[in-house]
């Protein structure tokens, strides 16, 4: 009988085609019926993988710092936790950078993390910081505007275009002579 039920379990579980399945014939056949420890060990392992990737999914969904630190308490040797505690310090990074609302803040953020979560979020803002300066500097169309707008913004979202439009009107005063 033991050997009939375990064929039966074996083929059962060939025959599934995802994880569920698998944990289905498990919980139907369990281990009282087949005392090889196989089967038991391999549904165990699967639903402990499913367990992983549905936490983890929960975790980067909420995307918050409690909510990695449980994953890490619940899963500290999975390989998601290193993931999950440099998803923290980007999240602390950006937290900083929000607090201090300063040009400087969100470009080190956005060095450290430009394709973080919060490198679009960052990069509008630091836009949004540079309007006035660079519309200013438009309107001046000087040399010494566009030289300034840099200095103030050196890794700034418009600086190439100053540097090229400081270029262009060095160009054209030179031409003039």
């Amino acid at each position: 009988l033991s050997k009939y039920l375990c064929l039966e379990q074996y083929c059962s579980w060939n025959s599934c085609q995802s994880d569920e399945e698998e944990t289905a014939v498990y919980n139907m056949f369990g281990t009282s019926h087949c005392p090889y420890s196989g089967f038991a060990s391999l549904a165990e392992s699967n639903n402990a993988k499913r367990a992983i990737k549905e936490d983890w999914d929960t975790a980067k969904r909420i995307h918050t710092i409690p909510s990695f630190q449980s994953f890490i308490h619940k899963y500290p040797l999975s390989d998601k936790a290193k993931i999950a505690q440099k998803e923290i310090e980007e999240i602390k990074v950006w937290q900083q950078a929000e607090e201090k609302g300063t040009h400087k803040s969100y470009s080190h953020y956005y060095t450290l993390y430009r394709n973080g979560s919060m490198a679009k979020a960052a990069i509008d803002r630091l836009r949004e910081m540079e309007e006035p300066a660079w519309r200013d500097a438009q309107q001046q169309n000087t040399v010494t505007a566009y030289e300034r707008f840099v200095e103030q913004y050196p890794d700034g979202y418009y600086r190439d275009s100053a540097l090229n439009l400081q270029l262009d009107i060095e160009l054209s005063e030179f031409k003039d002579y």
